[in-house]
């Protein structure tokens, strides 16, 4: 799904970035920004494997909380999602990728009582959410998210995906000076792993 704008910087390597990461799978869905609605985003998180958001985030005044932008529902403007509203979609995927800033950052303010938006996707089930901790450039997101679903739709398990794509990131900057934005990238679980100690 690409997300909606709103008021924000264009990201004009949503739409690229979405094309090349479905042409990596056998069955795919590609909604555009003007039908992604709140209703798209909980039929996607309850019938597909892996839901790929490219999108801004707002934060809210106050050192509060996230939020996504989504298309409206009567087609005029934008409405928010935030944790609060993801955290009560029932959601049955694998994961959720969140191509966006500081999605698994919990709010500024702890007054909020509030999750990050990567902890509201695992609180409704999906089983992981893969976000930046810090801004990422348009240009970035598209190079880094590719890498990652090439690894995922290879057949490789999440962890080992994200592993594989921050280690070709790596390489890329150490040979040609390429972006430092896999730093940013991490992975919340609702799975508990158990110890090996």
């Amino acid at each position: 799904m690409a997300l909606p704008a709103g008021g924000a910087i264009a990201l004009p390597e949503a739409a690229p970035e979405l094309a090349e990461i479905a042409a990596l799978y056998r069955r795919e869905s590609v909604i555009p920004a003007e039908n992604a609605t709140f209703g798209a985003l909980r039929d996607a998180l309850t019938s597909a494997g892996v839901v790929h958001l490219a999108s801004h985030t707002e934060s809210q005044p106050g050192g509060g909380e996230h939020a996504l932008l989504l298309a409206s529902a009567n087609g005029g403007g934008v409405e928010r999602a935030s944790s609060n509203t993801i955290a009560a979609i029932p959601s049955h995927c694998a994961l959720v990728v969140l191509a966006a800033c500081e999605t698994p950052r919990p709010p500024a303010s702890a007054e909020t009582h509030a999750l990050s938006l990567g902890a509201a996707f695992t609180a409704a089930g999906a089983a992981g959410a893969i976000g930046t901790l810090t801004p990422i450039g348009d240009r970035d997101a598209r190079a880094f998210f590719r890498a990652l679903h090439h690894q995922l739709a290879a057949g490789a398990g999440t962890m080992d995906a994200l592993r594989a794509a921050q280690i070709e990131a790596i390489h890329e900057q150490k040979e040609s000076g390429g972006s430092r934005a896999w730093r940013s990238v991490a992975l919340l679980t609702s799975r508990v792993y158990p110890s090996k100690g």
